[in-house]
């Protein structure tokens, strides 16, 4: 088999999630259904003597519905989702636990990192919700499974990473602190001047307007008199109940989820 042919088959092979002679035994029983499909079709109508315009559309109707049903398998996409959705919940308990212990121990940047991959999960659940190609979406649900990233189709047919920025953007028109509260987490997610914080406050180092915006949702949903002047020690405070905020809507889109909805379901 030429270089090309066979670095082809292998790409073939990764997306089926098969082997290349697994592959290989895959066509083989594809050519041999299409072959038989082939005979009875000539067999049908070269007795019949010829094809009714009725006819020629109930076939091409027929190959669609089946083409539809390989491509997505509700069965297959069941089983997926359960899988994902799995994988979720178990990620989030984690986070509980962690943060029981974080808090204990005053350890403010492990705490605020569980905090951001919370988020992390709760950006990718809406970004699935907001895709409503069923076919679309269980490829999604199926690239997670295989730790694969999420890719798109661009306007021009080609694939593209779906990005953080752009996940965060969607759960930011949901959730008015998504976008702050992300970017803050990164900042303990990765080694940066914010992991000085017992010398330098990290909170009165962002932006004025990222320091409004989280101290007001902070406010609005947990009471308190936090403010864009408030220290990094005062808004800490908040950290364990901002996560059972951030876990309360994650479960709720999660069901949305399993019960097969999209984004903007009432």
């Amino acid at each position: 088999m030429p270089r090309d042919q066979a670095r082809w088959a292998k790409k073939v092979a990764r997306a089926r999630n098969t082997t290349f002679s697994g592959l290989v035994s895959e066509l083989i029983e594809e050519k041999r259904h299409h072959e038989e499909a082939l005979r009875a079709f000539e067999d049908y109508f070269g007795r019949k003597g010829s094809v009714t315009t009725e006819e020629a559309e109930a076939l091409r109707k027929h190959e669609e519905d089946q083409e539809d049903n390989t491509r997505a398998d509700p069965g297959v996409h069941s089983d997926d989702l359960a899988h994902f959705c799995r994988r979720i919940e178990e990620r989030s308990r984690e986070h509980h636990d962690a943060m029981f212990e974080a808090n204990r121990r005053g350890w403010r940047s492990i705490a605020i990192g569980i905090l951001r991959q919370e988020l992390d999960s709760m950006v990718r659940v809406i970004y699935l919700l907001s895709t409503q190609d069923r076919v679309a979406r269980t490829k999604l649900v199926q690239a997670a499974i295989r730790g694969e990233k999420w890719r798109t189709p661009t306007a021009k047919g080609k694939l593209q990473n779906v990005a953080d920025k752009h996940m965060v953007d969607l759960a930011q028109t949901l959730n008015g602190w998504t976008r702050s509260v992300y970017r803050f987490g990164c900042g303990f997610i990765h080694l940066s001047d914010f992991h000085d914080y017992h010398a330098r406050d990290p909170f009165q180092a962002l932006p004025s307007e990222e320091r409004e915006s989280i101290a007001y949702h902070l406010r609005t949903y947990h009471g308190g008199c936090a403010s864009p002047d408030s220290s990094f020690e005062e808004i800490a405070r908040y950290i364990p109940r901002f996560l059972d905020k951030i876990s309360g809507n994650l479960r709720c889109y999660l069901e949305k989820l399993r019960q097969d909805g999209d984004l903007d379901d009432g």
